[in-house]
């Protein structure tokens, strides 16, 4: 078994979704974030300004309703961190 120690993490809960995911991000410092969801082709479809979060839990609601069935790539930043995670829209 292998514990992964991170002190950053964000996920995406209700995913696989048809109408919105709640993205949970856990910072371990106060930081601006962005979120960026691009299609398979890498095209971005929309972007979200977050603003200053919270070091801790945070919580913000996604809506898809605008998108496409089809996969796509959530880039959340913070910070100097980026991550991104596969989102699938029914």
């Amino acid at each position: 078994m292998t514990i992964v120690d991170r002190q950053d993490a964000f996920e995406l809960i209700g995913n696989p979704t048809s109408d919105r995911t709640l993205l949970r991000l856990t910072l371990s410092r106060a930081a601006t974030v962005s979120v960026e969801i691009f299609d398979v082709t890498g095209r971005e479809v929309e972007s979200h300004e977050l603003g200053e979060l919270y070091a801790g839990l945070n919580e913000v609601a996604l809506s898809t309703v605008g998108l496409h069935p089809g996969v796509y790539y959530v880039a959340v930043t913070y910070g100097s961190k980026r991550e991104t995670r596969k989102l699938i829209v029914r």
